[in-house]
């Protein structure tokens, strides 16, 4: 068991999984909420849309409508809000893009900030019923104020910003690390046209390098085709979509993931002996709903058990992996 003690430690990510991967979408697109999240959660990628209640440039001819023509207006109504709570309750994720999709680079925090960013939570609840939510800055725009980052900053899990690298090398350095992590801006690479027309094969190898560091990618854009502002390629999207798939990478939402590492860096956990054969594992600090992932080495077989129930253990790489999903006290048993 002592070897259990010196090799028991929590995952960076879920189910012990070598990288982390979220797919977000920004401005509520009619391509995005529908075509590009089915042909994601098929390959057990969730997405991340991040809406507004109203969008001047869903009256464009840059936005399909919602019969897909750009000759016609989006309009967000009850079928929109019914596919919204689709995709949640599928395990998607609906985020805060502001309102009306404001841009807060020049604004001051005053009521109709407040008023901005309150109403897009307000809309955001009353179809999916969350309490928690992340946010996404409209055009990229970060505020010169910091009394509206400060006020962001405490009203949400995590925010994302938009990078946009010249070229590939750059786009390496939009990679969340462990040790660059950021929750109040959120590393991104915008897997849409601008400012360069990205291939699958550079979003497979900046890919690869975030398993290589055991991060976090964040890719993002609008819609794919014509819809929206810079569209993906859809040719282009499904084909790494199929190689993302196909790793052993954590894909989620921004706001789980984002949960995960919170509760990864606050809690703590204890093996305390119980006998020659038996450990008990006790948690506290415990600050949201998120599970965890807890590995080992051992060549023993071993069996932990939770409120008289087994736990799982996976065997990935010569190491052993468990998931806990509340955090009452474990006994770790050495069978033989």
């Amino acid at each position: 068991m002592s070897n259990i003690n010196k090799t028991f430690k929590l995952e960076n990510w879920y189910n012990g999984c070598d990288a982390a991967f979220s797919s977000s979408w920004d401005d509520m697109t009619i391509t995005s909420i529908y075509d590009i999240t089915n042909e994601a959660n098929k390959r057990n990628i969730k997405t991340t849309i991040y809406i507004n209640g109203i969008n001047k440039e869903w009256n464009t001819d840059l936005f399909y409508g919602n019969d897909y023509k750009n000759s016609s207006d989006l309009i967000f109504n009850e079928k929109i809000k019914n596919r919204l709570k689709t995709i949640h309750d599928n395990g998607n994720e609906i985020g805060n893009h502001t309102y009306s999709h404001i841009s807060l680079k020049n604004k001051k925090l005053d009521d109709n900030i407040i008023l901005e960013i309150e109403q897009c939570n307000k809309l955001i609840k009353s179809i999916t019923n969350q309490n928690e939510f992340t946010f996404c800055y409209p055009h990229g725009h970060l505020p010169k104020h910091a009394e509206i980052s400060n006020y962001i900053n405490n009203k949400f899990i995590s925010s994302r910003g938009a990078d946009y690298a010249k070229n590939t090398s750059q786009q390496l350095n939009y990679i969340n690390t462990n040790e660059n992590i950021n929750l109040k801006l959120l590393k991104t690479i915008h897997v849409g046209t601008h400012p360069y027309k990205k291939s699958t094969l550079e979003l497979n190898f900046i890919l690869d390098n975030t398993i290589q560091k055991k991060g976090w990618l964040i890719e993002y854009g609008h819609g794919w085709e014509n819809d929206a502002w810079c569209p993906v390629d859809k040719d282009m999207l499904l084909k790494h979509y199929d190689y993302v798939s196909n790793k052993n990478i954590w894909c989620n939402t921004i706001l789980n993931i984002s949960k995960y590492i919170k509760q990864r860096e606050s809690i703590n956990f204890k093996l305390n002996k119980i006998n020659e054969t038996e450990y008990n594992l006790s948690i506290n600090n415990v600050i949201n709903n998120s599970p965890i992932t807890f590995s080992f080495e051992s060549d023993s077989t071993l069996e932990i058990i939770q409120d008289d129930k087994l736990i799982k253990i996976k065997k990935y790489n010569n190491k052993n992996y468990f998931n806990l999903y509340n955090y009452k006290k474990c006994v770790i048993k050495i069978l033989q």
